[in-house]
C-alpha cells in the first residue's frame, strides 16, 4: 500500500494492529499527522486531583469531553467512536462535528491517558476540556424554565386561536359569548405568567434610565387585553385575546433561539491552562516528593522541575544552574543562564536538567498570569447597541402615534373605542423587535458559518470591526511560517575537508534532541550521503548550550554564534576556531504567499515578530509585504506599535503577542490553548492555517450588508405600517399578524443572506 508520509503508514500499521482496519474503507484521503507521543505523556491525567477537574459526574456514569482537532471526514468520525471497544471502562463515544467535542460516557476507573493515546496514535491533536458544572447546571435551569413557559404559552395560544377560530366561523349567541369567556380565562395566563419577563424588563429599564424593546410589548399586552376585557363585559365588538397570545408567543420562541445560542458560547471549551505543567513535585510537611496539582502550591514551596516542563510559579533557583526559555515574556526562543539564587518566572521552559527553586508567589500571582489579565479583552456589542438606537427612536416614534390617535378618536371624534383600537395596532405593527430579533439572529447566522471555516468566536460582535480594518499585522513564527527550524545557509572553513566537518557534527550532535540539533544531523546525513564515519570521542551535551567533545587532543564546540546578532547562528568551534556555521530560519508556510498576495491589495499589511530583523526581512521580502517589518519587539513594543496604528488586526500565536492582540480593535489567535485564546482574542482559528483570514474578512462584509438592508426593510416597513394603523386600515388583529411576519422575512432572510465567501478574493473586494 502506497502512503503520503511515514505519519500515515505509522497510522495504518497501529490501526490494523487493533483490528479497525475498516478505516481506510471509509476514508479515501489521509492527513499529515503529528509524530506520535509516547503514553507517558498523557499519565499526569490518570492523578486523582487532575482526573477529577475533567470527569462530570453524570447519575450513572461520568462524562469525559476531549477537543479534537484535524476531522474532516466520515472515517474520522467512525474511528474515533470506536474507542469504547479499545479502552477499558469506556461505554459509548459520540462526536459532535459542530464544535468537535468527543463526548464519552466513562466509569470513575477509566483511565483518560489510554484514551488520550489512542486518539493520538489515530494522527489526531486532543486536548481534554476541564468541567464547569456550576455553569452547565445554571444553563440547564434556565433552559428547562424557558422551555417550561415556551410550551404553556404555546398551549394557551393555540386553544385561544381555536376558539376565535370558531368565532370567524359563524359561532352566534350564547356559544359566541361561551368561546369569548373561555379565551379570557385562557389568556389570564399569558399576560400573568407568559409576558411576566416582558414588564419586569420594562420596570428595570425604567429605574435604570435605559431604553427597551419590551415597552412596546408589555403596554401592546396590557392594553389589548383591558380593552378586550372591558368590551367582553360591555358585549363590545373588539375582543383582541388571540393577537396579544399570538404576539407573547411569537416573541418568546424567536428569543428562545437567540437565548439558545447565547448560552451555547458561553460553555466555551477549557482544556487545563498551557503555562502550567499539569503536576509538578513538590515537598511535602515531611520532606517527600510528591506530584501535586499547581494550584495546590503555596509561597515558600519547594519545587522540582524536570526537563522539558514548565514552571508553575515565580521564585528564585535553589539550584546551582538552571537554563531557561523565557520566550512567553521576551518573545526570543533562546536559552537564558540562570545562577542560584536569581529569579525565575512561571510559565518559563526549562531547557537543561531537573532543578529545583523556592515558590516566591502561587500561580494566580505570578507575572505572567498578572499580563494575562491585562489582556483580558472587553465585549463589545456594537451591531446590538446600534439595533437598540434604532428601535428607541421607533419606539418614541410609534408611542407618540400612539397617543395622538387616542386622544383624536376619544376627544375629536367622540369615540374611544375606536381610538383605542387605532393606537394598540400602531403600538403592535411597529414593535421594534424586527431590530430586536434580526440583528442578533445575523450574528449567530455568521457565527454558524465562522464554525464551518474552523474559527471560533469569543465574541461574535467584534465581526463588525472587521468591515473597518486598514491595517493588519501577522506575528511571524508560527503563524506566517511554519514553527520548525531549517538550515538557510551552511559554511565551512576551506582549510579543512567538508565531509571531515559533517561527519564530526553529525556524531557530536546525535545525543542531543533538540530541534537545532536535529536539523544540524539531519543536513550532514544528508550531504555525505552515507552514514558519517564515527570517532572515539567523549560528547557531553551542556544543557541549553551546545554540545562538546574531545578528540585527539582538541576541544570541540557547537553552540549559538554569539557574534552574529542579527540570525540564529550555530557554528562548529575547534579550539575556539570556527570550523563551519549553520543559519536557521523558518520556513514559510506554502498558504502565506496567496495570502499576503490577496489581502495587499485592500489592506496594509505588516510583520510584528520577536526575531532578528535579518530574519523578518527575509520573510517580509520573500511574500512581498507591502507595509512594514518590525522585528525584535518583545510583548510591550509589540502592544506601542499596534497603539500607534488604527483601525487594526492582530493575527498571532504565543503569550507574547496577548498586549498586541488586546490592543488591536479585532484578534485573531491562530494556535496554542483554546482557553488562552479566548483571554485575549476574538477570534480562535482551530488549525493553524490562515488561508480562511480573507473569507473571515468577506463574511464580515456580508454580515454587515445583510444588517443595513435590514434596518431599511424595517424602516420602510414601519412608516408604511405606522401610517396605514393611524388611518384606520390595519386592525389590531391584522397588525399582530403583519409584524410576526414581517420578522420571519427578516429572520429569513438573515437567515440565508449572510454567507461565506465563495472565493477568498470575492470576500475580499465583493461590496
Amino acid at each position: 500500500m502506497d502512503f503520503c508520509c511515514d505519519g500515515c503508514k505509522h497510522v495504518y500499521h497501529f490501526i490494523q494492529s487493533c483490528d479497525l482496519g475498516a478505516y481506510y474503507r471509509l476514508k479515501e484521503k489521509s492527513k499529515r499527522v503529528e509524530e506520535q507521543k509516547a503514553r507517558e505523556f498523557f499519565e499526569d491525567f490518570d492523578h486523582p486531583d487532575l482526573k477529577k477537574k475533567y470527569l462530570k459526574k453524570l447519575e450513572n456514569y461520568f462524562e469525559l469531553r476531549v477537543f479534537v482537532e484535524g476531522i474532516h471526514c466520515s472515517a474520522c468520525i467512525w474511528i474515533l467512536e470506536k474507542l469504547p471497544e479499545l479502552v477499558e471502562n469506556c461505554y459509548s463515544a459520540k462526536l459532535n462535528m459542530s464544535d468537535n467535542c468527543l463526548r464519552m460516557l466513562v466509569s470513575e476507573e477509566v483511565k483518560i491517558s489510554d484514551i488520550l493515546f489512542y486518539i493520538q496514535n489515530f494522527g489526531y491533536k486532543a486536548q481534554a476540556l476541564k468541567t464547569d458544572e456550576k455553569t452547565e447546571e445554571k444553563l440547564k435551569h434556565l433552559r428547562k424554565s424557558y422551555l417550561i413557559k415556551l410550551g404553556i404559552t404555546a398551549a394557551l395560544t393555540g386553544n385561544i386561536m381555536l376558539m376565535t377560530t370558531s368565532v370567524y366561523g359563524g359561532a352566534i349567541d350564547n356559544f359566541k359569548d361561551q368561546f369569548h369567556w373561555i379565551s379570557f380565562f385562557l389568556s389570564l395566563g399569558i399576560v400573568f405568567y407568559s409576558a411576566n419577563d416582558f414588564y419586569k424588563n420594562s420596570i428595570r429599564a425604567f429605574k435604570q434610565k435605559s431604553f427597551s424593546v419590551d415597552y412596546s410589548l408589555s403596554i401592546a399586552i396590557v392594553l389589548g387585553f383591558l380593552i378586550s376585557t372591558y368590551n367582553l363585559v360591555t358585549d363590545g365588538e373588539y375582543i383582541y385575546y388571540d393577537s396579544i397570545a399570538s404576539l407573547c408567543f411569537l416573541i418568546l420562541a424567536s428569543r428562545y433561539f437567540l437565548s439558545y445560542s447565547k448560552w451555547q458560547n458561553q460553555l466555551n471549551p477549557e482544556s487545563g491552562h498551557p503555562l502550567l505543567p499539569r503536576l509538578v513535585f513538590s515537598k511535602n510537611s515531611e520532606a517527600q516528593w510528591v506530584k501535586t496539582v499547581p494550584e495546590k502550591l503555596e509561597v515558600n514551596s519547594i519545587i522540582k522541575i524536570e526537563e522539558g516542563q514548565r514552571l508553575p510559579a515565580d521564585g528564585k533557583l535553589l539550584s546551582s544552574k538552571a537554563y531557561l526559555d523565557e520566550s512567553i515574556l521576551t518573545g526570543e526562543s533562546e536559552s537564558i543562564e540562570k545562577n542560584k539564587d536569581q529569579e525565575v518566572w512561571a510559565g518559563t521552559l526549562n531547557l537543561g536538567n531537573t532543578f529545583e527553586y523556592i515558590a516566591s508567589s502561587n500561580s494566580e500571582n505570578s507575572k505572567i498570569f498578572n499580563i494575562l489579565k491585562e489582556s483580558k479583552i472587553n465585549s463589545s456589542d456594537s451591531y446590538v447597541e446600534t439595533a437598540q438606537s434604532y428601535a428607541k427612536v421607533l419606539s418614541i416614534v410609534s408611542h407618540l402615534m400612539a397617543a395622538v390617535a387616542l386622544v383624536y378618536g376619544g376627544v375629536f371624534m367622540n369615540n374611544w373605542h375606536w381610538g383605542f383600537g387605532i393606537a394598540l395596532a400602531i403600538l403592535i405593527i411597529s414593535c421594534p423587535c424586527a431590530f430586536a430579533i434580526a440583528t442578533p439572529l445575523s450574528l449567530q447566522r455568521a457565527n454558524q458559518k465562522l464554525k464551518k471555516l474552523g474559527v471560533l468566536a469569543r465574541n461574535i460582535e467584534a465581526i463588525e470591526k472587521l468591515t473597518n480594518v486598514k491595517n493588519i499585522f501577522f506575528d511571524k513564527t508560527g503563524t506566517l511560517t511554519e514553527d520548525s527550524f531549517s538550515i538557510s545557509s551552511f559554511e565551512w572553513n576551506q582549510n579543512y575537508d567538508e565531509k571531515e566537518i559533517l561527519s564530526l557534527a553529525s556524531q557530536m550532535e546525535s545525543i542531543s534532541g533538540h530541534p537545532i540539533a536535529k536539523a544540524i544531523r539531519l543536513q550532514c546525513i544528508s550531504s555525505l550521503k552515507q552514514a558519517p564515519v564515527l570517532k572515539e570521542m567523549k560528547i557531553l551535551e551542556i544543557p541549553g548550550l551546545g554540545v562538546c567533545a574531545k578528540y585527539l587532543g582538541d576541544n570541540y564546540e557547537i553552540k549559538r554564534n554569539t557574534e552574529v546578532k542579527e540570525t540564529n547562528t550555530v557554528s562548529l568551534y575547534k579550539n575556539k576556531e570556527i570550523l563551519a556555521s549553520w543559519t536557521f530560519s523558518n520556513q514559510i508556510k506554502n498558504q502565506s504567499h496567496l495570502l499576503i498576495e490577496e489581502l495587499n491589495a485592500n489592506y496594509k499589511v505588516h510583520i510584528l515578530s520577536g526575531d532578528h530583523k535579518k530574519e523578518v526581512i527575509r520573510v517580509a521580502n520573500a511574500l512581498k509585504i507591502n507595509g512594514s517589518s518590525f522585528a525584535q519587539q518583545k510583548p510591550e513594543d509589540k502592544e506601542s506599535v499596534i497603539g500607534r496604528h488604527n483601525n487594526t488586526l492582530m493575527i498571532g500565536d504565543g503569550v507574547n503577542d496577548t498586549l498586541a492582540l488586546k490592543k488591536a480593535d479585532v484578534a485573531i489567535a491562530t494556535q496554542g490553548s483554546i482557553e488562552l485564546a479566548f483571554r485575549s482574542s476574538h477570534f480562535y482559528l482551530k488549525s493553524t492555517d490562515i488561508e480562511s483570514v480573507p473569507k473571515i474578512l468577506g463574511l464580515a462584509k456580508a454580515l454587515k450588508k445583510n444588517i443595513d438592508s435590514n434596518y431599511l426593510f424595517s424602516i420602510c416597513f414601519n412608516i408604511i405600517g405606522i401610517t396605514l394603523a393611524f388611518g384606520g386600515y390595519i386592525t389590531p388583529l391584522a397588525a399582530a399578524i403583519l409584524m410576526p411576519i414581517s420578522s420571519l422575512i427578516l429572520s429569513l432572510k438573515s437567515f440565508y443572506k449572510v454567507q461565506i465567501p465563495q472565493t477568498a478574493r470575492e470576500g475580499i473586494w465583493k461590496s
